[in-house]
């Protein structure tokens, strides 16, 4: 848990507000990851970061290479939505009638680490019609040679009639397609799947950003499932899904 104390001036440190900006639950897996938050207050503060152990000795907690800058933090690609939507906002084209919500939708099994209380991003299908959608775009990033997007995903309808449709696209600043990326469709079955795509944002067309996009072929239905979570952008071809240490808890 990383929280951030507010205090009402430097010699008031008894008096504080606490703000939980950040926390991570269960195995991550044997490997380091990058947080980073930009801090945004008029008043005196510092951070306080709290491991909590599990059951077993075995765990391993640790953080490495703090560092504090001046300026805000550049986009962040990656979101758990575990504290909010991180940089990511609904946006419309003019089609868009329903909305990404974070949180846990209604018929919810565990988020991707098997967290009850964990957050996901989803759709709210309350007043969906034919051919609704929800548009989830991202911040703008600078392109380079290659990208790696990954993600887990749940598409989850019990209405043999019903269909829901995740579609993945990039946009840029200087022209107003929008590449298809890659596209799945929902199931029967109530599970996480994984998902990756490499790809080359065209670096002549600036900065770059990425678009999540559900469709549906019914009428409101309550029942159905369009969620996403634990997403990554990061720079390079994504490695083969086959290659597997067995290190991550998935």
């Amino acid at each position: 848990n990383v929280y951030l104390d507010e205090f009402e001036s430097v010699s008031s440190i008894s008096k504080h507000n606490r703000t939980l900006i950040w926390t991570k639950y269960g195995s991550q897996g044997n490997r380091w990851f990058n947080l980073q938050r930009t801090i945004n207050t008029p008043y005196p503060w510092r951070i306080v970061i709290e491991a909590v152990s599990g059951k077993s000795y075995l765990s391993e907690i640790a953080i490495d290479d703090t560092s504090l800058l001046s300026d805000a933090c550049p986009p962040p690609r990656q979101c758990d939505f575990e504290n909010d939507l991180c940089e990511f906002s609904n946006t419309n084209d003019g089609k868009a009638d329903l909305k990404w919500l974070r949180g846990q939708p209604t018929n919810y099994i565990n988020d991707t680490v098997f967290n009850t209380t964990g957050k996901v991003a989803f759709v709210d299908f309350t007043n969906s019609n034919q051919n609704s959608r929800a548009r989830l775009q991202s911040a703008q990033y600078p392109p380079t040679t290659n990208e790696c997007i990954q993600l887990w995903y749940l598409l989850y309808t019990p209405d043999d009639n019903s269909q829901l449709q995740l579609q993945i696209y990039s946009t840029s600043t200087q022209s107003s397609n929008e590449n298809l990326l890659f596209s799945k469709q929902s199931s029967k079955s109530k599970e996480w799947k994984y998902a990756q795509y490499s790809y080359t944002p065209s670096i002549s067309n600036g900065y770059y950003s990425v678009i999540f996009q559900v469709l549906t072929n019914s009428n409101s239905n309550e029942n159905n499932i369009a969620a996403i979570d634990d997403i990554i952008i990061s720079n390079g071809t994504c490695k083969p899904v086959l290659n597997c240490d067995f290190e991550d808890f998935n």
